[in-house]
């Protein structure tokens, strides 16, 4: 399946002050639903940090789920986990629920386009990468992962154009200058000389 190796890690939700390296602290009951569910996926996303815990992690993605059935916050950490073990139709469902409570969050509409190219969904891949980019105009990564991936589709004037709107956010953006000279390669053409700061 597809996978953007230029992209940086998929970002995790905050873990929470009492998610330990070693273990985890007692916390006295929770007071409402919504603190149990918090609780679960901070719990659970400590566990997602840690490869050897994704069993465990997904102990308490689910009893998040089993209090909060639509939580966009446990659908995007299950789905991340499922993402991390290669899992990547099983992770869409999850994606997909958590997007439609979360129709804002540039991460998961990035990580939900990971999940739509590594099964070859690929315009819809796209459409969340537009989004994302949308979403967080600063940011150029959303931009070289599709640029990547139109790379791959055989698209090299519309991956030229991805890379470009991401060295223009920022002109050290992780892959795309090399993807730029990877696009302009395929298309025949010299890729520009690198300008010099100032």
């Amino acid at each position: 399946g597809w996978r953007d190796k230029s992209a940086r890690p998929m970002r995790r939700w905050a873990l929470g002050a009492f998610a330990l390296a070693a273990g985890l602290a007692y916390l006295p009951l929770e007071d409402t639903l919504a603190d149990r569910v918090g609780h679960n996926v901070n719990i659970a996303n400590a566990f997602l940090e840690d490869s050897g815990k994704w069993d465990q992690a997904s102990i308490f993605y689910g009893r998040a789920l089993a209090d909060s059935p639509r939580s966009p916050a446990a659908h995007f950490g299950l789905g991340t986990l499922l993402t991390q073990r290669r899992q990547h139709r099983e992770a869409l469902g999850h994606y997909q629920t958590a997007v439609a409570g979360w129709p804002d969050n540039a991460d998961l509409r990035l990580n939900l386009a990971v999940a739509l190219a590594a099964v070859g969904e690929n315009q819809g891949a796209l459409e969340q990468l537009d989004a994302a980019a949308s979403l967080r105009a600063a940011d150029p990564t959303a931009y070289t992962v599709a640029g990547n991936l139109l790379l791959t589709m055989g698209r090299f004037v519309e991956a030229k154009q991805k890379f470009e709107q991401a060295l223009a956010v920022n002109p050290s953006a992780p892959g795309a200058r090399a993807g730029l000279q990877k696009a302009n390669s395929l298309r025949g053409e010299k890729a520009p000389a690198r300008q010099p700061p100032g």
